[in-house]
């Protein structure tokens, strides 16, 4: 059952490339369509059900949208030296810049269909979070052709797979009503990092026995290097509301709200492997691998979406849209080490990979005009508030408040059939994180304190930010590109 699914999903987004890295929440879930919390389209199963029904449908109505985008991002990262005593930056200029390009897809199959003249059914299959890309030479042990940010990422496979049902309720000709139920499959086939053994370990200089004692002394050295690779997945559910009404027949405000992925017994999203084969390995330069079981933990945001949809005219139209995510529920991933074969090779049981992440709020400005009966078009501008704070900014967490421009467009070139497309640029405002939210020492200091809680490094070591420096220059260009196709069947 799984398999086939996963071998649907994967079919449908045509996942390919290396890319870099992004926090998960996809910015243009099903592409750059006229949709919105208060446009009706397939789309609004995503944006809002409760836009679903319109007044001016047709009885026995079905529309089936098929569409998604592939995102190009180009981004550079100049890593700040490190001194290798203490593992901070020596206050030099950045080093060579290293680029990633990106070829980052993803996709939306789904249909509505008007089931009464109060009730609209909608179904989608799409991937609204999604995290995905890579550094060169994840795929082995030798760290010569890794570069400086191995320990914040390798290798990243994350996709979410959400079959989506909702539902739309007229109450009277300017309100209504909408309700979503999405299933959720979780797939990480990757999640892969470099931890450094010496932040296990008292500060370099200090005079130790046991396996401490056989590290190479100071930070970031290759010999000393743990790679970890884990994957696993699960389901979850989600619970989605929104309203829509129509204010006087020009003017139209929609909200919703999709609440965090959660189970029947937990409130957060836990990813095993499959319990036969073992699903996490430790690799380690002259030694064995360490293979075991291995448990991820994280949070999915609530996320709140409001639409201020204007017809100026008969042709066109202007719209505000604000998508907020609290993401501050997702600081970071937990990984839990359970085998024996970890604990004998001297690994932690436990070990987050820190993302701070705050909430982000993106606000689009957009006008839509119709050209003829069959053309219409549309752009905008637009803001996004990233949710990666300024000094968390990191090789795993490329981000940062963005710029956007777009251009879509939409074409019937017969009755029942459309096609649509867009474009969408996005700058990225440049960040130099240099304060220490990543500070190797902090777990090092912790270690020489026994791993005391009233040792406010270990306090810095247990969110999983006593691991190297994150210091160093971010930018980032992004295109998104998008096409989509639909068709519209009334009878």
């Amino acid at each position: 059952m799984r398999a086939g699914v996963l071998v649907a999903l994967a079919a449908l987004c045509g996942l390919a490339a290396r890319a870099t890295a992004s926090p998960l929440l996809n910015p243009n879930v099903g592409g750059l369509a006229f949709a919105g919390p208060t446009e009706t389209h397939v789309l609004a199963i995503w944006y809002n059900p409760a836009a679903l029904t319109d007044p001016k449908l047709d009885d026995n109505k079905v529309v089936v949208y098929l569409g998604g985008n592939l995102l190009l991002r180009q981004a550079e990262v100049a890593r700040f030296p490190i001194n290798p005593a203490t593992g901070q930056p020596t206050g030099g200029p950045a080093g060579p810049r290293t680029p990633f390009s990106a070829k980052q897809p993803d996709g939306f199959l789904g249909f509505y269909l008007r089931v009464s003249e109060k009730i609209v059914f909608g179904l989608a299959s799409h991937t609204p979070y999604r995290d995905y890309g890579g550094t060169e030479g994840a795929a082995t042990l030798d760290t010569s052709d890794d570069g400086p940010l191995r320990y914040q990422r390798l290798h990243t496979w994350w996709y979410d797979f959400w079959v989506h049902p909702a539902v739309s309720v007229s109450i009277g000709k300017n309100f209504s009503l909408g309700f979503g139920l999405p299933f959720s499959y979780t797939d990480v086939r990757e999640l892969s990092f470099d931890r450094d053994a010496a932040t296990d370990c008292p500060p370099p200089g200090t005079v130790v026995a046991g396996p401490c004692g056989s590290l190479a002394s100071g930070y970031e050295r290759p010999e000393n290097v743990q790679r970890i690779r884990v994957n696993g997945g699960n389901w979850s559910l989600a619970v989605q509301f929104g309203l829509l009404a129509r204010i006087r027949d020009k003017v139209h405000l929609g909200l919703s709200m999709i609440s965090p992925q959660l189970w029947f017994d937990r409130s957060d999203v836990r990813l095993d492997g499959d319990g036969e084969r073992p699903n996490a390995t430790v690799a380690r330069p002259g030694q064995p691998d360490a293979v075991g079981f291995a448990r991820l933990r994280f949070r999915t945001p609530y996320i709140f979406q409001l639409g201020l949809r204007w017809l100026v005219t008969s042709k066109t139209e202007a719209l505000l849209n604000v998508r907020a995510a609290k993401t501050d529920t997702h600081e970071g991933l937990e990984l839990r080490l359970d085998s024996g074969s970890f604990r004998s090779a001297d690994l932690p049981e436990r070990i987050v990979r820190f993302r701070g992440l705050g909430w982000s709020a993106r606000t689009d400005l957009r006008a839509n005009h119709r050209l003829t009966d069959a053309v219409r078009v549309g752009g905008g501008l637009g803001f996004e508030r990233s949710p990666v704070p300024y000094d968390n900014t990191s090789a795993d967490t490329l981000d940062g408040d963005t710029v956007f421009a777009n251009a879509r467009g939409e074409w019937h070139p017969t009755k029942g059939f459309f096609f649509s497309g867009g474009y969408e640029l996005g700058f990225m405002l440049p960040r130099t994180p240099s304060r220490n939210t990543f500070d190797p020492r902090a777990g090092s200091v912790c270690a020489a304190a026994e791993r005391s809680l009233d040792d406010p490094a270990c306090a810095v070591a247990l969110q999983g930010r006593g691991v190297p420096s994150n210091a160093g220059e971010y930018s980032q260009l992004t295109h998104t590109i998008s096409l989509g196709a639909g068709f519209d069947w009334t009878w």
